[in-house]
Formats: C-alpha cells, structure tokens, sequence
C-alpha cells in the first residue's frame, strides 16, 4: 500500500483532492469538464498495480459500509465458524 500512496502522491493533480484514509483513497474531482485531463485518467489507468485495486464511488463506499457496520457481528460470526 505504501508504494501505491508514493505513486499516487507524485502525480500532477488537475483540479483534483486526495485524502488518504485508514480504508482507501479518496479521489474528487472539481470539474467534470477537464476529466480527461486528470491524473487519474491519465496516469494512474495505465499503472500496473491498478488491475489489484477497486474503484467505487460515494455511494457504493457509503452503502458498502452502511452495510458492514449493520452486519458487522454476522460477518464476525462467519469469520470464527470458518477458521474453526
């Protein structure tokens, strides 16, 4: 994870915002007009640990974790019973 946040961090930004959060990469975009002219779209596609990582928007992220916060003792649950 560490050489992903270097590379991510010598990218030239375009009207773009990072944020580097304990669960992902938080990537905005101040403008729809120049997408083409991001470094995400122009950089990070064409590097090779892209094909390792997922990319969601808001609101996937919000639902996945509304969902694994609400299903939270399930999940630990199946956890425990499979490492058993």
């Amino acid at each position: 994870m560490d050489q992903v946040i270097e590379k991510v961090n010598s990218l030239e930004l375009v009207d773009e915002v990072l944020h580097f959060g304990k669960l992902g990469i938080f990537w905005g975009k101040l403008s729809e007009a120049s997408y083409s002219k991001t470094a995400y779209h122009k950089n990070l596609l064409k590097m090779p640990f892209y094909r390792n990582i997922t990319i969601r928007n808001a609101n996937t992220f919000d639902k996945i974790g509304h969902f694994l916060k609400h299903n939270k003792k399930e999940i630990d649950n199946d956890i425990i019973s499979k490492n058993q």
